[in-house]
């Protein structure tokens, strides 16, 4: 297939795509727009009219692209699209626009918040990104509320749960706290060192017996 029908059958793509976008087919549109990019993404050999031609129609297919990922719910497929059109026109309104959506419901909100002013350079009335910068401040104010309240109550956690473990050192301290405390009383009760081996059936040994182990020693060694 030469150039010139490469944009012939992107051109017959793109009809496509739009009528299955209009329809709210949009996984059969996106098929239709990549079938643009992979007709025309490397062909290098127009020049002039139909090389502005190539470029328009690989811009279109990944705005629109981006635009069918947000409608099912792909945010990232949808940055990448847009980056892959701000790669062919880095002022693009439709461009920063989507990719500033895309990367809103990933909660980018610092990303989102830059594409969004920066669209406003180009396109200084630009109501719906005006919108979206006020929602992107609404929403990264949320998010500090939200982080903050998480690491209070993980403060909270940790300093009852250390209050609790000092609480039980402190009892265990008190039960040791008592035992070098002797009374003679104590012994009262308590059967003597000989009673107690007589029970488990020892003798005390006699006298000169603690020797008796050395008189194996051989002399010789």
């Amino acid at each position: 297939m030469d150039a010139d029908e490469k944009l012939q059958q992107a051109e017959i793509a793109k009809e496509k795509g739009t009528k299955y976008f209009k329809e709210e087919k949009y996984t059969l549109a996106t098929k239709q727009y990549k079938k643009i990019i992979n007709y025309l993404d490397t062909e290098s050999s127009l020049e002039g009219q139909e090389e502005e031609k190539r470029k328009s129609l690989l811009l279109a297919a990944h705005l629109n692209m981006s635009l069918c990922y947000l409608k099912v719910a792909e945010p990232i497929r949808a940055i990448q699209a847009s980056d892959k059109a701000l790669e062919l026109d880095e002022k693009n309104v439709k461009g920063l626009f989507r990719r500033g959506q895309a990367k809103l419901k990933v909660n980018e909100y610092e990303d989102a918040l830059k594409d969004f002013n920066t669209l406003l350079k180009y396109d200084a009335d630009n109501k719906a990104a005006k919108n979206h910068i006020i929602l992107c401040t609404k929403k990264m104010k949320e998010y500090k509320v939200k982080e903050k309240q998480l690491y209070a109550n993980i403060f909270n956690k940790y300093s009852m749960e250390t209050a609790k473990l000092e609480s039980n050192c402190d009892a265990e301290g008190n039960v040791f706290d008592n035992v070098g405390e002797w009374h003679n009383d104590m012994a009262q009760g308590m059967m003597s060192i000989p009673q107690e081996m007589e029970a488990f059936g020892e003798k005390m040994p006699e006298t000169g017996t603690t020797c008796a182990a050395n008189d194996d020693f051989d002399d010789n060694e």
